[in-house]
């Protein structure tokens, strides 16, 4: 499945069309909104840039950790990429990061393509990263993650439909979100096969399920079918059971910088 990896210097060039044409990338029709940033569970969202120029979303799981991507931090020399800036939804303040966690197994199964990556199915439900804050968010409110097992999500999603925000290649400073979007099934690699509209630059931003303890981060968006493959595929997001441990790890971690 190939990523789409959108640099920001490229499409800041090109002509409207040629960024319009990423609109055959939905689902036959862009059901996207624009959101109260100030509002829940928006505000936790997150913009990123790297120093590649790579922009990718995220979102505020704990005063100084923010989810995203993993593939979003990493070249196509395979070194990785630093961000350059980070700025919550709900704060203009920008924030600083000092570490960020990648899976081991994610940079093996990236193959790089000239724009983005191949990434294998074996490696796709580990594109996941972790970054760090210098200082802690007090102004916004963290989004928990969902605390159940990939049986229990599965049967949630059966019966109910989830969210998804990002800044996308069309509307890069502009947070868009697809309201009662649905996840058709868990596959076997643990990823979450969705029908959300996203596009490039929604990588690494949250699938939020609206619980009765509140809204809750089940999945990291990963990757998007070709255009031409859209009406037969579907998006894939890391579910989040699938990755628990290794979220629990990194969060319980000693820091230091660049890690």
């Amino acid at each position: 499945m190939r990523l789409l990896w959108w640099w920001l210097v490229s499409c800041a060039g090109w002509s409207m069309q040629a960024c319009a044409g990423e609109a055959a990338l939905l689902f036959g029709h862009d059901d996207r909104r624009p959101v109260a940033v100030s509002e829940a569970p928006w505000q936790s969202l997150a913009r990123i840039e790297t120093q590649g120029d790579n922009l990718c979303s995220g979102v505020l799981i704990e005063p100084y950790w923010v989810l995203s991507a993993g593939h979003c931090f990493l070249t196509q020399q395979g070194e990785r990429d630093p961000v350059r800036s980070l700025t919550l939804a709900g704060s203009q303040q920008e924030r600083g990061v000092d570490s960020v966690f990648l899976p081991t197994r994610l940079k093996a199964g990236l193959t790089p393509d000239g724009e983005g990556f191949d990434i294998s199915p074996e490696a796709g439900a580990f594109d996941v990263a972790l970054l760090h804050l210098k200082e802690a968010v007090t102004d916004v409110a963290p989004l928990p993650i969902w605390p159940g097992s990939a049986s229990r999500l599965a049967g949630q999603l059966a019966r109910q439909s989830v969210s998804q925000a990002g800044y996308p290649v069309d509307h890069p400073d502009t947070l868009l979100a697809h309201d009662h979007c649905r996840v058709e099934r868990i596959n076997e690699r643990g990823m979450l096969e969705h029908r959300c509209d996203t596009l490039a630059g929604d990588s690494g931003s949250p699938l939020l399920l609206r619980t009765p303890a509140g809204w809750q981060v089940v999945g990291v968006q990963s990757s998007a079918p070709l255009a031409a493959q859209r009406a037969q595929a579907n998006n894939l997001a890391v579910a989040l059971p699938t990755v628990q441990p290794l979220l629990r790890h990194w969060l319980s971690q000693p820091l230091s910088p660049s890690r």
